[in-house]
């Protein structure tokens, strides 16, 4: 390594050392400042087509690391279910790595959004790491059930994080809670935008935003209705009348339920907290 590299790295360390002893940062601000002057890429896995991470902020760091065995039943409806050259929605991108890896894998076309800056900003960099601005859209918007100005309500800023909120100062189980900060922000429904912004129609879409997905869904009766519409994939709190009901929904529009083991998540089941997938009647 070169010395000059080291060197700052061990200034930063000691600066950043002294700021957390007189209180000026706290402990999380200080693993996340000194690990972003560890400017490192890391490969995922070699197994997923060596998608590159930007790893400057711990956060991002472990959302790379973790990828191939943090979600394996999404992996495996990804793998499974997504044809190659279609159109993948990606709602809750945060970093992208699901949008780089349909990308990457299935030559797909994705339209990703991510309304929380630090998360978007990473995002856009993977993407240019790995060659995939031709197929990713990235869109630094909130989705809701309706166009307005809204409002997100932030855990905090650490790159990779979530638990973020659109319109409603909630935490995951809709609860109330103070936020560490909040910021305003353009939201729209998701029909809205697919009819007037010229987006190609999504084959598949995903959503996992931290409790707000029955809201997004309300903004979709439009493309439900769309048989080109295949698969759905939505994360969802077991015990909220809201998400049982939103579930009720999709598949009154035409939806099943997919059953298979591959598709559940037994680390997921036991927080309360699943993604829950389906397929179109055929």
């Amino acid at each position: 390594m070169d010395v000059k590299v080291i060197i700052r790295d061990y200034l930063s360390y000691l600066i950043l050392s002294l700021l957390k002893l007189i209180g000026l940062v706290t402990r999380r601000d200080f693993v996340t400042l000194f690990v972003q002057y560890i400017n490192k890429n890391i490969v995922i896995s070699k197994t997923y087509n060596d998608i590159v991470f930007d790893c400057n902020y711990i956060g991002a760091q472990g959302r790379g690391e973790n990828f191939a065995k943090k979600e394996p039943d999404t992996l495996y409806w990804i793998d499974n279910y997504i044809e190659q050259n279609e159109v993948f929605y990606d709602i809750g991108a945060n970093v992208g790595v699901y949008s780089l890896y349909v990308a990457k894998n299935k030559n797909c076309k994705v339209v990703a959004f991510e309304p929380e800056i630090s998360n978007f900003y990473f995002f856009t960099k993977n993407i240019f790491l790995n060659n995939l601005n031709g197929l990713i859209t990235p869109l630094n918007i909130g989705l809701y059930s309706e166009k307005k100005l809204s409002t997100i309500y932030q855990t905090g800023i650490d790159v990779g994080s979530s638990g973020n909120h659109l319109e409603h100062e909630v935490d995951d189980n809709l609860k109330s809670f103070s936020a560490d900060r909040s910021l305003n922000i353009l939201a729209f429904d998701l029909d809205y935008l697919v009819k007037n912004f010229d987006l190609p129609f999504p084959n598949h879409i995903k959503i996992d935003v931290d409790g707000m997905e029955h809201m997004i869904m309300q903004g979709t009766n439009d493309i439900l209705k769309n048989k080109n519409l295949k698969t759905i994939a939505v994360e969802n709190n077991t015990s909220l009348k809201e998400h049982k009901l939103m579930l009720k929904e999709i598949e009154a529009s035409g939806f099943k339920k997919l059953e298979n083991e591959f598709l559940r998540n037994t680390k997921y089941e036991l927080t309360g907290t699943v993604n829950t997938f389906f397929k179109r009647k055929e």
